[in-house]
């Protein structure tokens, strides 16, 4: 999955949060997501997660072991595609966007300052 998505994974020192921080600022992020889009909301008896892909989410267990078939290659050539697609579509307009909006932003900062001698 790691190199499908382009991820570099690298190692730090164990049990020394302090080694990565950007990483466990970074989990703690997706940590608080997943409680949020996992809660139950009283007023209509499900979750956001729910609501949204119409299906509950995954639980944490492993799946290394579960042996594969038609339906689960199927399953993973289809990720793979939208993989793709998300890396060859929508990430880079996400990207380009980004690029703009804090060109814009610098351009509109860089007006209002003057750079004293």
């Amino acid at each position: 999955m790691c190199k499908i998505t382009g991820i570099d994974h690298r190692l730090v020192a164990p049990y020394h949060p302090r080694a990565n921080g950007a990483a466990e600022r970074t989990v703690q992020t997706t940590s608080a997501q997943y409680e949020i889009n996992n809660k139950q909301v009283r007023l209509h008896n499900s979750t956001p997660f729910q609501l949204m892909f119409a299906r509950a989410i995954n639980d944490f267990k492993d799946y290394t072991k579960v042996k594969m078939n038609a339906h689960t290659h199927r399953a993973a050539r289809k990720r793979e595609e939208v993989i793709n697609d998300l890396t060859e579509i929508v990430l880079p307009a996400i990207i380009k966007r980004t690029e703009q909006i804090r060109s814009a932003a610098q351009d509109k900062f860089n007006k209002k300052k003057n750079l004293v001698n």
